[in-house]
C-alpha cells in the first residue's frame, strides 16, 4: 500500500504566498499538525517498511514528527520536491497573472510561464520516481512525504490519469493519501485517512 503525506504548515503557507522549493520550516500550526498526523498514523496501526520524502526542510520535519523518528531514517529524494516557481517563489497567490493562475491549476495543458518548472518535467520526474519506487510494491507499506503540487501530480501518476481527471481533489496540510493497487495504468481506490466519515470521500473520478 502506498501513503502520500502532505508537509504541515509554514509561515508562507499561512500567508498564501508560493512556496515551491523555498526551503521554509514549519510553523507552530504545522508541527502540531504533523502531531496529529501522526495520531491518524499509529490509530490506523500502520507500520511502514520504507519512507521517502522530499529533502525540503518542511517535509523531513513532518515526517520526524509525525513518526517519532530522525530524518536521518527516511530515504531523501530530490524528485519529491515541489514544483519550482522560479522568480513567483515567495509571492502573493493573488499577484500571480491570469496565465500564470491558468498554468497552476492544470500545468500538464498550459505552457509554463517563464522561470516556472513546465508540467511535463513535473511529471516526468514524478514517473521516474514511481517506476522506480512505488509500482508492484504492493506487498509493502510505503509512505511518501512531499507536496501539494507534486503530490497532485504523483497521484495523477500512480492512478494512470491526467492533471484535469482528478478534478478539484487537493491534498490539505498533513492529510493521508492512501493509494490502493497503484500501476500507473488504472483508476484505484483512494482516500483520506482520518477524517470524518461524512466527510471522508472516495476521490471522484
Amino acid at each position: 500500500m502506498i501513503y502520500l503525506l502532505r508537509h504541515g504548515q509554514t509561515e508562507l503557507n499561512k500567508q498564501n504566498l508560493m512556496q515551491g522549493q523555498c526551503d521554509h520550516p514549519l510553523n507552530e500550526q504545522g508541527r502540531l499538525q504533523a502531531k496529529n498526523a501522526g495520531k491518524v498514523i499509529r490509530d490506523s496501526g500502520l507500520k511502514f517498511d520504507r519512507v521517502f520524502s522530499s529533502p525540503l526542510r518542511r517535509a523531513v520535519e513532518t515526517g520526524e514528527i509525525a513518526l517519532c523518528v530522525s530524518g536521518e531514517e527516511f530515504i531523501l529524494d530530490d524528485r519529491l520536491m515541489e514544483m519550482s516557481y522560479g522568480p513567483y517563489e515567495e509571492t502573493d497567490v493573488k499577484e500571480l497573472t491570469l496565465f500564470a493562475m491558468n498554468f497552476l491549476k492544470d500545468p500538464e495543458s498550459y505552457p509554463a510561464p517563464e522561470g516556472i518548472e513546465g508540467g511535463l518535467e513535473l511529471r516526468a520526474r514524478l514517473l521516474e520516481f514511481a517506476r522506480e519506487n512505488l509500482f508492484a510494491k504492493d506487498e509493502e507499506n510505503i509512505l511518501v512525504i512531499s507536496h501539494q503540487i507534486a503530490l497532485r501530480e504523483l497521484l495523477c501518476v500512480l492512478m494512470g490519469l491526467s492533471w484535469r481527471d482528478l478534478k478539484g481533489h487537493w491534498l490539505s496540510n498533513c492529510d493521508i493519501c492512501e493509494v490502493k493497487g497503484a500501476d500507473g495504468k488504472n483508476p484505484v481506490p483512494v482516500r483520506i485517512l482520518g477524517r470524518d466519515e461524512k466527510h471522508d470521500t472516495n476521490f471522484s473520478l
